[in-house]
């Protein structure tokens, strides 16, 4: 079926649950018109890179509302966002927040510890002002992707460092246009067929999947790679529950403890067969699908990887997210969203033939405050946050195509899911770079052709080791046997 999404398909796609247990209203319950906010007028800045569109100064006409409607309800805050780029907004935060020189509300990608971010369990723990009835800020809240309950979001110490300004769902955007001007067939479920669709894009002149040079493209595509090979081959190592504890946590998936137990036991290796296939994999797919000569391709859209080439009808397919959905009914061409192909054992002898997963969860927009924001600017940054769980700031998400973190209005369906096993959460896939280093910085040899697997084999397990053994000193596993 070929298609452009209207606004009314775009919100069917993403599924929003239509029930809500907020009491949705147009403003902030209890706030006067003054406001919540009683201290000395106050800007604070906000800092992160653009999920939502390539403009390097704004995340969109959505989030300018949204700042508009939260300055009405606080007039004497002023809330400043400075759109990083996409390229190097990790390395940016990672080192202003270690020297105390971040913005007051951070984007929560970056490397940091406990003491360089804010506790939120105080606020958490309080009422939002800005929800009628609500007794604590962290109720309103879906657990089944944030809170306590499940042990989504607390650190090592138990604490909440980071509130989510919605969930991410991801899909292969597709311009239906270029497809039936190649011959392809879509939606495309396997792999076979995707590297045939493949040749039939490029003998039309354009190139089959948008890719670029950031770390989206290679992130996205070894995690749902390396996760069909390894979904039912390590059932062995599910060993710790969501809060640490002993027992399992399937279906749901196996944790970062005992992944990080396997790698520190042997029982876990980049040189076993799944993962050997899945490098073998990543390789084949870039080297038939992917752009010609990507890594000089910059992007500095967070939500639609390749978006220049994609929008300007270059690229038949790309990946892109649910806040990507926006852009997508804009553009000029028919297009649809499918679910990524699986592996097929015709593609792959040594492929496991399990359907692609990635689900719906946090991972999408997510900020922290600062250990550095202090006073006015402290209490401006945790309303600025509650404002955006509240009635009033829900309206962002849905605009935006986001899909909402708060309790009733979260959906457990992915994009493009359409039956198959997309919107079911992974098992667990292969993890790549140790802290403080770039998925790049171990694929870009294999992909662009200067290292051979073996030699991307190694890098990737000395990642794999360095981060295991800071994943036991982060998380405070240091006393268990295993771990010694």
């Amino acid at each position: 079926m070929q298609f452009k999404p209207s606004k009314k398909t775009l919100a069917a796609i993403t599924a929003f649950a239509v029930a809500t247990t907020l009491t949705i209203t147009t403003g902030a319950q209890t706030a006067s018109a003054a406001g919540v906010y009683k201290g000395k007028k106050v800007t604070i800045e906000l800092r992160g890179p653009n999920q939502w569109n390539n403009n390097a100064k704004s995340f969109g006409p959505e989030w300018d509302r949204l700042i508009k409607d939260f300055q009405r309800a606080e007039p004497k805050i002023k809330v400043k966002t400075v759109v990083q780029p996409l390229s190097t907004f990790y390395a940016t935060n990672s080192t202003q927040l270690a020297a105390g020189t971040a913005g007051d509300l951070v984007f929560r990608q970056a490397k940091y510890t406990p003491e360089m971010v804010t506790n939120m369990d105080p606020y958490l723990k309080k009422p939002n002002p800005y929800i009628k009835g609500n007794k604590k800020w962290i109720k309103a809240f879906d657990s089944n992707f944030y809170g306590y309950k499940k042990n989504i979001g607390p650190n090592a110490n138990g604490n909440m460092e980071w509130i989510p300004f919605n969930l991410i769902g991801i899909g292969v955007f597709a311009n239906t246009d270029l497809a039936k001007k190649a011959g392809v067939k879509l939606p495309i479920k396997d792999f076979t067929s995707l590297f045939a669709a493949c040749k039939k894009y490029k003998a039309a002149g354009v190139a089959p999947w948008g890719w670029d040079n950031s770390f989206l493209p290679i992130s996205w595509t070894w995690r749902v790679i390396s996760s069909m090979y390894m979904q039912d081959s390590y059932n062995s190592i599910d060993l710790f529950k969501a809060d640490g504890t002993a027992g399992s946590h399937l279906p749901v998936g196996i944790t970062d403890k005992s992944r990080t137990r396997a790698i520190l036991e042997g029982k876990l290796k980049a040189t076993d067969p799944q993962i050997q296939a899945s490098l073998k994999m990543l390789k084949k797919f870039v080297d038939e699908c992917a752009t010609e000569n990507w890594s000089g391709i910059t992007n500095n859209n967070g939500a639609v990887t390749a978006y220049d080439d994609f929008f300007a009808g270059r690229a038949a397919m790309t990946w892109g997210v649910s806040f990507g959905l926006a852009s997508l009914n804009s553009a000029k061409f028919k297009s649809t969203i499918f679910a990524f192909p699986t592996i097929d054992k015709a593609a792959d002898p040594l492929a496991s033939g399990k359907n692609a997963r990635w689900g719906v969860g946090v991972g999408g927009t997510e900020y922290m405050i600062p250990a550095s924001t202090k006073g006015d600017k402290l209490k401006a940054a945790v309303l600025f946050m509650q404002f955006l769980s509240s009635p009033k700031g829900l309206a962002w998400a849905g605009t935006s195509g986001g899909i909402s973190p708060i309790k009733g209005k979260s959906s457990g369906v992915s994009l493009g899911d359409g039956g198959s096993d997309w919107g079911k959460p992974q098992i667990l896939f292969a993890p790549a770079e140790a802290p403080g280093k770039t998925v790049r910085s171990i694929f870009d040899g294999l992909l662009l052709g200067s290292k051979t697997v073996a030699e991307t084999t190694e890098t990737l397990q000395q990642n794999w080791d360095e981060g295991a053994k800071q994943a036991v000193k982060d998380n405070n596993w240091e006393e268990e046997s295993w771990a010694k």
